[in-house]
């Protein structure tokens, strides 16, 4: 699927790979909103096309998002039921923030998410292919 740019510039690639969707997010204007906004259209995908795994790639510009924020995003994941019964990996951008999103990972686990944080491709793809279920 080609991705469409937003008023914010910010775009979602999404591609199908043997036995999960791929979505990239992409540029931004490192707004709150804008982030939701992908994470809600990769969600529609994942409705749409009946996945059942997933590898988020977030390539956003902007800094880190605050606490409150990212109990938000977790929150409107845990609300969007295109994640409902989704495996899915989220790689994130600078290895700096990692511990940071990490407890996002918790989060998600609280509210029913099986999801994982990630800071490279390979890893993820490892471990939505064959890891713990």
């Amino acid at each position: 699927m080609s991705p469409q740019q937003d008023e914010a510039g910010a775009r979602v690639r999404l591609e199908k790979r043997p036995g999960y969707l791929r979505a990239v997010f992409e540029g931004g204007d490192g707004r709150l909103e804008t982030m939701l906004r992908c994470w809600n259209e990769a969600g529609d995908a994942m409705r749409a096309q009946g996945a059942r795994a997933a590898m988020i790639v977030d390539r956003l510009a902007g800094e880190q998002v605050t606490p409150e924020q990212q109990r938000r995003v977790v929150t409107t994941i845990a609300d969007h039921g295109g994640f409902a019964g989704v495996r899915f990996a989220y790689v994130i951008r600078p290895q700096a923030v990692f511990a940071f999103v990490e407890s996002a990972e918790l989060l998600a686990r609280e509210l029913g998410l099986e999801g994982r944080v990630f800071d490279t491709e390979s890893d993820a793809e490892l471990w939505l292919r064959h890891g713990e279920r």
